[in-house]
This record gives C-alpha cells, structure tokens and sequence, in this order.
C-alpha cells in the first residue's frame, strides 16, 4: 500500500515527518547536550533551555520555507538538517577559517553562502529519494548525543558518589609552633623557568624582594602530575598523590571537600579561615571571609555560549537575551565584576594581615590570577578587552602578574611588620599554559612534548618562615614543600615522596596536521 501522500502539491509520508521531527530535534539538541555534558558538574540543565528553544524555532522556519520550496518533505528536512548544522556552528567554524587562513571574513560569509546554495540547488534537481540522507543525519546526532552521555557516565558515578577522605598520615607531634599561617595559592602563575621559556619574563624584581625579605624560594619546582587545577590543588590540600590526569574533574574537585590539610590544622588548635575566589576551593568546615561565584564569567555562561557559536550572534551582539545589554556592556560587566572581586579579596586579606587573632589561624586564599581573564594592566588599569580571553596575548599576562606581585608585596609588608611570626606560603598550581592553549601554533616537528610539559608544570613556590627555622624548597614539589613546612612546624616526619607518574601533554592533532 503507497503511504505516500500529497497536499497542495507537497510530497510526504507520516514516517517522512517523524523523520522531519526526529532530525531537528537531534541536530538542534546535540550542541546543547555536549556542552551539558561536558560542564554538568558546573551548570544546571536549564542553563540550555533557551538555546535549544531558538535553534528549534530557527529550525521550523527552515523546514517551512523548505517545504514551499521543494514541495517534498524529505527534501525539506535533509536541507533543514545540514542548514542548521551550518547555522549553530557558524562562528566556531568561521574562528577555524580565520585561523587557519589569511582571508578575510567576507569570504568565509559568502562560501557559507555558497554552500548553502549549493544544497538547495542540488536537492532541488534531484530526483533520488532522501529518506535515506535524513535517516543518516538522525542516526549520525542521536548517536554523538548518545555516545556523548554514554562517555560522561564515570564522570556523573564519580560526582554523585560519596566522597571519602583521605587519611591524615600524621598529626602534629608538639605545640610549639602555634602562630598563624598565610596560604595564597595563585592559578597558572609560572615559576622561573615557565616564565622565561614562554615569555622571555625575568620575574627577578619581586623574586629579588623575596629573598631580601627572607623567603625561601624554588625556582625548579614541578608539579609533574598534570596541568590542571583539578589534578593538583586536591594533592597540595591532601599533602599526598591522590588525583591525577587520569581523574575526572568532578573527582578530583571531592578531594577538595575537608582535605587532610584542614583536619591536620583543625586538630591543631587552628581556626580556618578562606578567600576563595571564583570557588576554586570548597567550603566545608571553613569560616568564609569571601567567596565569589563561577557564575557571571563568560566561560560559565554556556547558554551564551551556544547563541554566541551560532549565527544567532548577530543578534546578541547587539541585544543580550538575557540582560538587555549588548555583549560588549556585558563583557564590561563581568570584568569590572572581576577586578572588583579580586580587589576586594587582596583588601581583606590585608585587612586580616593586621587584625589580631585570639587563636592560632590558617587562613587560605584562592586566586584565579594570573590566570585568564586578562583584566588587569600592570598599573591596575583595565586592560583592552578584547585581549581578555586571548592566551596568544603574551604582554597580557604578564601585565596581570606583573600587577598580581604589586598587590602580594603590600600583603606580605604588612603581615611582616603586624604579625612578623606568621609563615606565609605563596604558590602557583601549574606554570603559564602556553602549549596547551596554543599548540595549533606550533609544527608537530616543533612540539618537544616533554620539555613543553615539563616547562607548563613549573609554577611558582615560596616560603617565609616567620619565627620558625628556615628551610630550603629548591625543586621541591608542591605537595612536598607542604610535607616540609609541617615538619618544620609541627615536628611530623613526612616523607619526601615522588609523582607516581609524570603526565606528558601530547600532540593532539592528527599525523600529518601543522
């Protein structure tokens, strides 16, 4: 029996229009789940809402006019399904044209336009059947989708699975030390080496104040065990290897939850106090002086960041749908939002260099700094924002730690002078992350993935040792700097233990690519 029917002139079939419906919902919803996926342990289901809601309404659009034109509904949805694949992902695509060729935008627009055309006119003269296209665009999104949330499955065990602490190896054997404790952990600021392989920066002023203020300082330190904050602040807070690259980032955010650190301090008599900005650290068991939320920087916003891909950015550009602002007033938001945080945290902290405390205290304090967004000039000023993002934009970061080393010199004079006992610890997580951000820079044959690692897990590492007796670090790691302070301190006798395993950042293109 022919299911085929024909209304004012339109060919279609009642699979033909499931076919139509399935396909759009699957290519509209596929960039919306992938980035769920990718972040769910950071966003909230409803944060694709909208996104997903506009591209099927861009999608029923294109199938209606489709449909008058081709008068064949197959044809309609095979063209609607390529056209939206075209339309969500318009601008990353564009950025990949722009990059890798030295044409200008103007000719990226009209190949799009092009192709496009392209399709229609091809469709529009063939006399095959479609069902079999359609049908291979519906299976090629549903199965992305499906092996997108098959792949995030340990990630979702891990996040929703209990967390347990890691052991205390030692407590602290005497009382003798029992004055307070500065810990300043700074993201992606390098240490020596990083600084000078990647931007040629001698970092010797403020390392040269340092040393003449009594500070330790190592400027060999590795961090072996990755390149991400998730792979080693959860070891520096547990004073042990407990994540590694091989780790989800939800996993590796539990070891945060009351690490060993705190409980070692707590059962020491110490009150913890915390600065946390842009929560890189958790909470628990700790007095919060400050903490800003992840929401309100654009790389968390991914709602925007779906239009923003799309060709729906010729929209939002001018109009934000969710504020009313235009994207450069919102981006002028959430930097001044950003540099207002940042100041307030160094304010308190400086604030706490002077307050006398009635009990011993460790207070900790995050820094997503130098680390991008590059807000910041040297002097304080705000930085031209179209470099805020941009990790080829070397002169940024430095300019932001150059700032960053201002900002620590008036803490550190003032917790010197007010509280001259205190041990203050800085310390970077991982070095500048050159090559991983911009290794489509680089020719395979150029990529020494060893030294490009090794240089990447170089981060900065001092210590003043206020009233206690002062200790070398040179090349220790992080977690054995720690390891040291506390027998220093406490008289414990903590092992100097090494990275199970060094992580190597890979080329991660293809053979034969750059």
């Amino acid at each position: 029996m022919d299911n085929t029917n024909k209304q004012k002139g339109i060919i279609y079939t009642k699979k033909g229009l499931l076919r139509a419906i399935w396909v759009i919902v699957a290519v509209c919803l596929y960039p919306c789940a992938f980035m769920y996926i990718q972040n769910f342990t950071e966003t909230t289901l409803d944060k694709i809402l909208l996104p997903f809601a506009m591209f099927i309404f861009v999608a029923i659009i294109a199938y209606c006019i489709s449909l008058i034109i081709f008068r064949n509904a197959d044809k309609a949805t095979a063209f609607t399904g390529l056209f939206m694949v075209l339309f969500i992902n318009h601008n990353i695509i564009g950025e990949l044209f722009a990059r890798y060729t030295s044409l200008p935008e103007i000719v990226f627009t009209i190949l799009v336009g092009a192709i496009i055309v392209g399709i229609g006119v091809l469709l529009f003269v063939t006399k095959k059947e479609l069902d079999s296209v359609c049908f291979v665009i519906g299976i090629v999104y549903s199965g992305l989708i499906i092996m997108n949330m098959v792949m995030a499955i340990p990630a979702f065990v891990d996040s929703n699975k209990k967390n347990e602490e890691i052991k205390v190896e030692q407590y602290a054997k005497t009382d003798d030390f029992r004055e307070n404790i500065y810990y300043i952990i700074m993201d992606e600021y390098g240490g020596k080496e990083n600084l000078e392989y990647y931007f040629d920066f001698d970092n010797s002023e403020f390392l040269d104040y340092l040393g003449d203020k009594g500070f330790s300082i190592s400027n060999s330190t590795h961090n072996y065990e990755g390149i991400n904050t998730y792979e080693i602040l959860p070891n520096l807070l547990n004073l042990d290897y407990v994540v590694s690259a091989d780790n989800t980032t939800a996993s590796g955010y539990k070891k945060l939850l009351n690490p060993a650190m705190f409980r070692f301090f707590k059962e020491a008599g110490y009150k913890i106090q915390m600065l946390n900005h842009l929560q890189g650290l958790r909470a628990d068991g700790c007095e919060v002086l400050y903490e800003t939320p992840k929401i309100g920087t654009v790389i968390h916003d991914i709602d925007f960041y779906l239009l923003k891909n799309s060709l729906l950015y010729y929209i939002i550009s001018n109009e934000d749908l969710f504020t009313g602002k235009n994207e450069t007033k919102r981006e002028e938001d959430v930097f001044n939002n950003y540099r207002d945080q940042f100041s307030k945290i160094m304010d308190l902290l400086l604030e706490q260099s002077i307050i006398k405390k009635e009990v011993p205290t460790f207070t900790i304090c995050y820094l997503s700094c130098p680390h991008v967004p590059f807000v910041f000039r040297a002097d304080g000023q705000a930085a031209d924002p179209e470099v805020a993002y941009d990790s080829s934009a070397k002169d940024a970061y430095v300019e932001q730690l150059e700032y960053l080393n201002k900002r620590l010199v008036k803490i550190i004079d003032s917790i010197t002078e007010n509280d001259p006992n205190a041990v203050i610890v800085l310390q970077g997580d991982h070095g500048a992350r050159v090559g991983y951000h911009l290794m489509y820079q680089y020719k395979k044959s150029e990529y020494d993935e060893k030294m490009e690692s090794e240089m990447m897990e170089n981060p900065f590492n001092c210590v003043y040792w206020g009233s206690a007796k002062k200790e070398e670090i040179e090349g220790l790691s992080g977690v054995n700097t720690w390891r040291t302070i506390l027998n220093n301190l406490y008289g414990t006798n903590y092992k100097m233990i090494e990275t199970p395993e060094k992580f190597i950042y890979k080329w991660r293109y293809e053979d034969g690519q750059r």
